[in-house]
């Protein structure tokens, strides 16, 4: 199964600033929140992204009393603001309605990135519930967000100071609320993606997400 996606975007735009100075003025909150000039391609500037994924089931088993696995390795190339090429290993298991190429938990890049949602029906009446985990490795050559763009930005980080080889692991749950509605938890790891100083730390991040197929 293959996937290739174009991302049209801009950076550095001042709604954001806007936004979390207006939450504090409606709070009235005594901080004005400050540093913005700091923001890569501060101002506006427009980025771009290509992405080519291909997705392969490795090993798959024939339900059995409403349950069953797949195990599933991918690999990326991305060119653009992310340049950066990729592989993943992921594995769910349990009582599964949807397609095994419909199920993308590799494809985050800071946010999760849409993937389709197919299998509407209940299978013999039961909600789809199962679990999931999985881990990816990166080898990424350029980032926008930590090494800016065109534009000069105020802070940059230099390549030699960006970790070129980054490591992510999941875990999660999926439960098929309705017909149409699916709700999932997930944790989430990743090793730096900075060298040395504060940035250098590992991140670990759990999220609540309600997706809809149509």
């Amino acid at each position: 199964m293959d996937t290739t996606t174009v991302t049209l975007g801009i950076l550095g735009l001042n709604w954001a600033a806007a936004l979390q100075r207006g939450i504090h003025q409606e709070l009235d909150l005594p901080e004005v929140p400050e540093g913005w000039e700091h923001q890569v391609s501060d101002g506006g500037e427009l980025t771009a992204r290509v992405a080519w994924a291909r997705q392969s089931l490795l090993s798959f088993s024939i339900p059995q009393h409403e349950r069953e696995y797949e195990v599933k390795w991918g690999r990326d190339l991305s060119l653009g603001y992310q340049t950066e090429v990729a592989a993943s290993l992921s594995i769910r298991w349990g009582r599964i309605n949807t397609p095994w190429w419909s199920f993308t938990p590799d494809r985050v890049e800071y946010v999760s990135q849409p993937a389709p949602v197919i299998g509407t029906s209940f299978r013999n009446c039961t909600r789809e519930l199962y679990f999931w985990l999985g881990g990816k490795i990166r080898l990424r050559a350029y980032n926008v967000f930590l090494q800016g763009q065109f534009r000069d930005s105020n802070h940059t980080i230099n390549s030699d100071d960006i970790e070129h080889a980054i490591a992510e692991a999941w875990l999660g749950a999926t439960w098929q609320l309705s017909e149409h509605y699916r709700l999932s938890y997930a944790i989430r790891f990743q090793t730096p993606e900075i060298k040395y100083g504060q940035g250098h730390r590992n991140l670990i991040w759990g999220g609540v997400i309600l997706s809809r197929d149509l």
